[in-house]
């Protein structure tokens, strides 16, 4: 179904409701207001696909639980746009993880490489063999082998050195969570900073020009102007949008997030808000590490 006016919008709906998302919103409450918004995208196919048919006789899974918490989520969201406080709440308590000082610790960009995270490399690279991927090429491919060897080789240095062959860069990779590697570099502090700094530099235009993964961004995600983009209200409407089977044109779109007597336009919609959701997963990392990078709101997260 495809709706023709602003009117035609759902009852809950109400821009005003979003103006707390001003240029007062922090990074961190950018990443939990995003959060929440991705969660619920991510497993709204459960919602709208749920029947007690497909969903458990013949897959003999029980989503029963998901379908009810995740519907709990959203309608409890759309009365409480901003700073939605939802304990209980399976789906909620999982996006409160997200915003954990411990877990946003995993995103800082420069950390020091730790015996913990080779072990948890290691067993990352194992399923991936395990699966027929080349951790080293993050594709089938005849890197299998040569991943193999290289953890082999730390059992049995001695022999491995004169064989050779081991003189590969390591990049680290969770495979279970996203594909872009992490290299692994040595520092030596004996050198000056100034020294260090131009070298990094060079590795960096080096490593981001060879490797597809590493694409570079702006100098923080420019969260600054997502409010007066209406980012919030476009992304719960888009939910709608999906969960009703209904077609909300860009004209519409455009006129249910613009204020009183001043349209942004369609252009805002197909330029600016849709190209950002299509990305949401990238702007949630780039958020997680912002934060991580610049330890902002250390102190604990309460919605």
């Amino acid at each position: 179904m495809k709706i023709d006016s602003k009117k035609d919008l759902p009852n809950w709906f109400c821009l005003d409701s979003y103006a707390a998302a001003d240029e007062s919103f922090s990074a961190r409450d950018w990443l939990f207001e995003l959060s929440l918004r991705d969660k619920i995208m991510e497993n709204m196919w459960i919602l709208r696909d749920h029947t007690p048919t497909n969903s458990d006789e013949k897959s003999g899974v029980d989503r029963s639980q998901t379908v009810a918490t995740l519907t709990d989520l959203i309608f409890h969201l759309r009365q409480t746009p901003i700073k939605l406080n939802l304990p209980g709440n399976h789906h909620f308590g999982n996006v409160l993880e997200r915003m954990d000082a411990e877990f946003l610790d995993f995103s800082k960009p420069v950390k020091p490489l730790t015996f913990e995270t080779l072990v948890w490399q290691r067993e990352s690279d194992r399923l991936a063999v395990q699966m027929g991927y080349s951790p080293l090429l993050d594709e089938v491919g005849p890197a299998v082998p040569v991943v193999n060897k290289c953890w082999e080789a730390l059992c049995d240095p001695a022999g491995s050195l004169r064989h050779g062959g081991l003189d590969i860069p390591v990049a680290l990779t969770n495979h279970s969570v996203n594909r872009w590697p992490h290299p692994a570099l040595l520092v030596n502090l004996n050198a000056p900073d100034a020294i260090l700094i131009n070298a990094f530099k060079q590795w960096l235009k080096e490593s981001r020009s060879n490797n597809p993964f590493n694409r570079p961004v702006g100098r923080k995600p420019l969260f600054e102007r997502w409010g007066k983009y209406g980012l919030l209200p476009y992304l719960d409407l888009k939910i709608w949008e999906f969960e009703s089977n209904t077609v909300i044109p860009d004209r519409v779109m455009s006129a249910a997030l613009s204020p009183a007597n001043h349209d942004r336009g369609e252009e805002n919609i197909r330029k600016t808000l849709t190209p950002i959701a299509n990305k949401l997963w990238r702007h949630l990392h780039e958020l997680e590490m912002y934060i991580a990078a610049e330890n902002t709101d250390s102190e604990e997260f309460e919605p």
